[in-house]
């Protein structure tokens, strides 16, 4: 039983490490091409607005994108059905890493002028995974080094007292 529990704890610090990086190469390295460009007619457009917040589907090539956003930030888009837009959307892998968010579209022009861009929103989620999974990837490596290869400070300082 114990050898799974170190397994575990190898495959959990090793996961989060990954992960860690994978956020952080996209946070630090990824362009506005890195996400996925659709660029097509308009089938449906649909705009849903509250207190505080709006949002908006798009029906584009029987596949729908959506964004919902503060009433301040800009959670609408300013497209008629049978417009044609280019959008900048996550590409599937990337819901593997980067999780959740408040929709898939971040950057969306028309004609090429810009209607919306929120690339913030791609981005600020990617840096606070990096930070979290970083911190839990630290831990838990301690934790391996010192539970199951037993190399900790504590034994290395009471090594060279001994010598």
């Amino acid at each position: 039983m114990r050898k799974n529990r170190e397994k575990l704890l190898l495959v959990a610090a090793i996961g989060t490490l990954v992960i860690a990086l994978a956020n952080g190469l996209e946070y630090y390295l990824s362009p506005l091409e890195y996400l996925r460009e659709v660029t097509g007619k308009v089938e449906e457009i649909t705009h849903k607005t509250d207190e505080r917040n709006t949002s908006t589907t798009l029906k584009i090539d029987g596949e729908k994108f959506w964004l919902k956003d503060r009433i301040e930030e800009g959670g609408y888009i300013d497209a008629a059905e049978g417009d044609t837009l280019k959008l900048y959307v996550k590409r599937s892998y990337q819901y593997l890493y980067a999780f959740g968010g408040p929709g898939n579209i971040f950057y969306v022009a028309k004609h090429n002028k810009m209607l919306y861009n929120n690339t913030a929103q791609w981005k600020g989620p990617a840096r606070q995974w990096m930070m979290r999974l970083g911190i839990c990837s630290i831990l838990l490596w301690f934790i391996y080094f010192d539970q199951v290869r037993n190399i900790s400070i504590s034994n290395r300082v009471q090594r060279r007292r001994t010598k």
